[in-house]
C-alpha cells in the first residue's frame, strides 16, 4: 500500500508539475479582467486567446495583480530570482516579497529555485526512463523470442533468402545510423524505413525455392548481447554521445534503450528455449497453427511473468543512467534541469549541500521504490 501511494505521488508530480512549481499564477484579476494563466497557456501558443502586453513580457512576479492566487511553488524551474542569486541555503536569509514566496529548498548559483527543479526533474526522469524501457522491450522481446524459439538450427530458410535477410539487418543498422546523423529531421529516414520494411515483407513473403540453410540467429543474437554486455553502460554511453552532432533527449533514449535491451533478451531467450518443447507447444505445431501464432499466443504471455522483473531493474538503471548523463553534463541539451544537473553544481560548490541532499534522495527513492517493486514481484511468479 505504502508502495502505492510512493508511485502515484511521484507520477502526480511527473505529469502535474508544472501546476504545482510555476510562475504564473493559479488565478489572477489585472486591469478587471479574470485570467487563468498557467491553464490558458496552449491556447495563447496557438492564437485562441490573446494575453496583455504585461503578460507577454514573462516577468510575471512585478505584475501589479488586483487579486492573485499563485500555486504551490511560485517559481517555474528556469526562472532566476535576481534577488537571491549566489546559492542560497534552505535556511539562510532570504530576499523575498514574503512567506509564500520563499525558496524552501534553496536557490542554485543563478537563483533559480531548486524545489521547482526538483519536481520538473521527475518528469524528466520517468519520460527517459519509460520510453527507453518500452523501446529496449520491444527490441529485447524480438530479439530474445527469435533466439530462443528458432535457436541455431530451427531458422530453416532458402541460401537466398539468407543473403537479402543479411542485407536487411544490415540495411537497419545503417537506417538507425541516419536517426542519429540527421536528428530524425530528413525525408531520406522515412524513404528508408520504407525501403526495409518492403524488403523485410519480401523475405517474408517470397516462395521458398532452392537449397535451405539453416541461419544460427541464436549464435548470432548471443553474439551481439555479449558483445553490448562487455561494455559497462556509462561508457558505452559516453563513447557513443560525443560522436552525434547535436545530442538531444531522443538520442539519450535510443542510447540507453540500445544498453537495456540486451537484460530482457536474456530473460525472454532463457523462457522461450524452457517453454519451446513442452508438449502443448508441440501439440500446436503439429495441428499446422503457425510459428508467429504459436510465439505470440502460446509462448509469450507464458514468459512474460518473469520479464516484468526484469523490466522493473532495468527501468532503475535507465533512470540512474539519465542521472549519471547530468550529473557528467554529456548528452543533454543545454539547460536542461534534471537531478543530475542539478548535482553537478556541488562539484564546484561542495558548500552547497541541498544540492546534493534533494535530488540524491529523489533519485534514491525512487530506485530503492523499483527494487523493492521488482522483488514482490519475482516473489509472486516464484
Amino acid at each position: 500500500m505504502k508502495l502505492k501511494i510512493f508511485f502515484l505521488t511521484v507520477l502526480f508530480f511527473a505529469f502535474f508539475g508544472d501546476w504545482i512549481a510555476n510562475e504564473k499564477p493559479v488565478y489572477c484579476q489585472f486591469e478587471g479582467k479574470s485570467y487563468f494563466p498557467i491553464f490558458e497557456v496552449p491556447f495563447v501558443k496557438l492564437g485562441w486567446i490573446d494575453w496583455p502586453a504585461d503578460f507577454k513580457n514573462e516577468n510575471w512576479g512585478n505584475i501589479p495583480y488586483e487579486k492573485v492566487v499563485k500555486t504551490l511553488v511560485p517559481y517555474s524551474p528556469e526562472t532566476i530570482d535576481r534577488k537571491n542569486l549566489g546559492l542560497k541555503s534552505p535556511f539562510a536569509v532570504q530576499n523575498t516579497n514574503g512567506f509564500w514566496d520563499r525558496h524552501w529548498m534553496g536557490t542554485d548559483r543563478i537563483g533559480r529555485d531548486v524545489l521547482a527543479g526538483w519536481i520538473r526533474g521527475f518528469r524528466l526522469a520517468l519520460g527517459i526512463g519509460f520510453l527507453s524501457i518500452f523501446i529496449a522491450g520491444l527490441v529485447g522481446i524480438f530479439m530474445g523470442g527469435l533466439a530462443g524459439f528458432y535457436g541455431n538450427d530451427r531458422f530453416n530458410i532458402p541460401v537466398y533468402k539468407a543473403f537479402v535477410l543479411l542485407f536487411w539487418i544490415i540495411g537497419f543498422v545503417y537506417w538507425i545510423y541516419l536517426v542519429f546523423e540527421t536528428n530524425g529531421n530528413n525525408l531520406s529516414i522515412l524513404i528508408w524505413l520504407g525501403i526495409w520494411i518492403l524488403i523485410g515483407t519480401l523475405v517474408y513473403i517470397l516462395p521458398a525455392m532452392g537449397n535451405r540453410t539453416s541461419f544460427p540467429i541464436d549464435w548470432i543474437i548471443s553474439l551481439i548481447i555479449q558483445a553490448i554486455d562487455a561494455i559497462p553502460a556509462l561508457f558505452f554511453l559516453l563513447a557513443l554521445l560525443p560522436l552525434i552532432k547535436n545530442p538531444t533527449l531522443f538520442h539519450v533514449i535510443i542510447l540507453i534503450a540500445l544498453i537495456r535491451w540486451t537484460g530482457i533478451a536474456r530473460l525472454v531467450r532463457a523462457e522461450f528455449l524452457r517453454i519451446r518443447d513442452l508438449e502443448y507447444i508441440q501439440a500446436a505445431q503439429l495441428i499446422g497453427i503457425t510459428n508467429f501464432l504459436i510465439c505470440w499466443k502460446h509462448i509469450l504471455p507464458n514468459a512474460m511473468g518473469s520479464v516484468w522483473i526484469t523490466f522493473a531493474y532495468s527501468f532503475a538503471g535507465a533512470i540512474l543512467l539519465e542521472a549519471y548523463l547530468g550529473y557528467l553534463g554529456i548528452g543533454m541539451p543545454a539547460g536542461t534541469i534534471s537531478w543530475g544537473s542539478q548535482m553537478q553544481q556541488v562539484r564546484e560548490n561542495p558548500s552547497a549541500w541541498w544540492l546534493a541532499v534533494f535530488p540524491g534522495l529523489a533519485i534514491f527513492l525512487i530506485l530503492f521504490s523499483l527494487q523493492k517493486m521488482g522483488e514482490k514481484l519475482e516473489s509472486k511468479v516464484s
